[in-house]
């Protein structure tokens, strides 16, 4: 499985990264949380506050949206989205 991350600004993709989500004996929260954190780092993006309808979002869908309500620090963009994608190309 892989994480992708999409960073919108003005409703336009600015930046684009993708990391595996490792193989490991781990649950699978923990190694989404890997996952998110390499991510961030990837796309120098702060590292988001997630909530309850983040949570619902990605169980239902597979993704989620972060706004810049949801970050510590200031950010220069509308919306981080994160998407797991796996390894057959399918949802």
């Amino acid at each position: 499985m892989r994480l992708q991350g999409e960073v919108y600004h003005q409703s336009k993709l600015v930046s684009l990264g993708l990391v595996d989500v490792e193989s490991s004996d781990a649950p699978l929260g923990k190694r989404l949380d890997t996952a998110l954190l390499k991510l961030c780092k990837q796309l120098v993006v702060p590292i988001p506050v997630w909530l309850d309808n983040n949570t619902k979002q990605f169980a239902n869908f597979r993704m989620t949206v972060f706004f810049p309500d949801q970050f510590v620090d200031q950010v220069h963009f509308d919306q981080f989205q994160i998407r797991l994608l796996s390894d057959d190309g399918g949802k």
